[in-house]
């Protein structure tokens, strides 16, 4: 079956706990994922929160653990977020599957036991709060070339023919210097480079996605730009079919929440 290729602005950690527009999409999206009429083999995430710096953009590392911890990489939330645990578990097939393709791309994984960051288990928590879908975790090349991510994102793709969804888990605006209260209006830049790319996605216009960090709000909607680059995996993996917006909200004032 041809599972889903799915990007999810993941948000703050507090996005599992919060009573948002974006919390509930995602746990609706599960619904919708649980209702399939085959039912999926497992879930490929990547988080824009695991960089692997390697002379190969596809030498990268994989979590190596059955039963992947949940790790709280932030600080200053509620005490709530911090006993919050999601209960993941992976399977040796499972990564067997993510290494042969890259193998077969030309690259090479390097195990690691890592757990889970917020990238990866806040929005997997929401979509699957059951953790019935073994899940494995792959690391992003260290580049901030849009080509390298496609690169990566066309090497996985088969993975779908065998039922496994792929999930990049990223931002389409991140400055956490122009964050502001929840129900507030967005700024000009949120709102004009949101637009600008969803456009570009549902048109699949590849000339305007591959150079949209030239966009004149990139800059402030992504003063670094490893929260986006997910993207571009997920347009790799997707050979640039046109994205279904599933989900478009705003959180903090000023984090797009499109998925």
């Amino acid at each position: 079956m041809n599972a889903p290729v799915l990007f999810i602005s993941h948000g703050a950690p507090d996005l599992v706990i919060s009573d948002i527009p974006a919390h509930h999409a995602l746990k609706q999206l599960g619904e919708q994922l649980r209702n399939s009429e085959s039912p999926y083999q497992g879930v490929l995430i990547l988080s824009a929160h695991w960089y692997t710096d390697a002379k190969s953009p596809l030498d990268l590392e994989l979590e190596s653990s059955l039963a992947p911890e949940t790790v709280y990489d932030f600080a200053g939330f509620s005490p709530q977020l911090y006993r919050y645990r999601y209960t993941a578990h992976s399977s040796s097939a499972l990564q067997n599957r993510v290494k042969h393709q890259i193998e077969l791309a030309g690259g090479k994984l390097n195990p690691r036991r890592r757990g889970l960051d917020h990238g990866s288990w806040v929005p997997l928590s929401l979509i699957d709060p059951e953790a019935t879908l073994p899940v494995a975790s792959l690391s992003l090349p260290a580049t901030n070339d849009p080509q390298q991510m496609v690169k990566l994102g066309r090497a996985l793709t088969a993975l779908r023919d065998q039922g496994i969804i792929i999930l990049a888990s990223g931002a389409i605006t991140h400055n956490l210097w122009h964050m502001g209260p929840n129900g507030t209006e967005p700024p000009g830049w949120a709102t004009r480079f949101t637009q600008f790319m969803q456009q570009a996605l549902a048109e699949a216009d590849r000339e305007k996605l591959l150079s949209a960090i030239s966009h004149p709000d990139f800059a402030i909607a992504h003063p670094t730009a490893e929260h986006f680059l997910p993207l571009y995996v997920a347009l790799g993996a997707s050979d640039f079919t046109p994205a279904k917006l599933l989900h478009h909200s705003f959180s903090y004032q000023s984090i797009a929440m499109d998925c």
